[in-house]
């Protein structure tokens, strides 16, 4: 087997907005209650517009759409990320046998483009990998517009919806749309000499959490597998 030299390191201070700052624990849960980002394009006293859309698969909801949009609003003005504009909420039969997903998705994202949407959100009641694929590629490779896929599913809890839960799921979302609106979410620091000044050497780094699955599946030889969470 090929040995690759190693060492572990004791986890190091996350650092957010307003010194405030924590040290990640085994458990790798992040807690931004009540943190600001390190940094934000927007602020207080003068908060950037961002106008976005919301698509969501008819299946979900309009009530559960309303409390997820109520809480990305609410979130991004708190968080200092900007000041969410609703422009267009339009729900989707991504099961229409009748018409391809991608055609679907096209003709949505293709609206949202000429109405200048900052954000475009696409709210699934569960995962969906060839949707979100699609969803993605169009986005990113056609449109060039800023998306996020919110899964109604993944806010259940004891197989119902959990109202009370909401804040922390928007809230992991949240550090996704700091970045995207060319936003800063956090650093690294530590007091321990061994580390050096490690503020100042990862100042310009982007900084990953990452977890480590146990499962193996059939490559036996493989010492790890590491899978950015992108919480970043």
């Amino acid at each position: 087997m090929f040995v690759v030299p190693s060492t572990t390191l004791k986890n190091p201070k996350i650092k957010y907005g307003s010194n405030q700052s924590f040290i990640m624990d085994a458990s790798a849960q992040w807690d931004l209650a009540d943190k600001e980002f390190l940094h934000t394009s927007s602020s207080v006293k003068k908060p950037v517009i961002r106008k976005y859309v919301v698509i969501h698969e008819k299946w979900v909801p309009v009530d559960r759409v309303t409390q997820i949009k109520n809480n990305f609003e609410g979130q991004m003005s708190s968080r200092n990320v900007g000041q969410a504009q609703n422009v267009y909420t339009g729900a989707v039969n991504l099961k229409d046998k009748a018409r391809r997903v991608p055609d679907i998705l096209r003709e949505e994202l293709d609206e949202s483009r000429k109405i200048q949407a900052d954000l475009v959100i696409l709210i699934l009641q569960k995962r969906d990998q060839d949707v979100y694929s699609s969803f993605k590629y169009l986005a990113d490779r056609i449109f060039g517009l800023h998306t996020m896929v919110f899964v109604e599913r993944s806010n259940f809890k004891g197989g119902e919806w959990n109202k009370s839960g909401l804040d922390q799921y928007v809230g992991n979302v949240m550090m996704k749309a700091n970045l995207k609106f060319q936003g800063i979410n956090h650093t690294v620091e530590s007091n321990n000499s061994n580390f050096g000044d490690i503020t100042k050497t990862l100042e310009n780094t982007l900084v990953l959490g990452a977890d480590y699955p146990s499962e193996r599946r059939s490559f036996t030889w493989m010492p790890f597998n590491c899978c950015s969470r992108g919480l970043c």
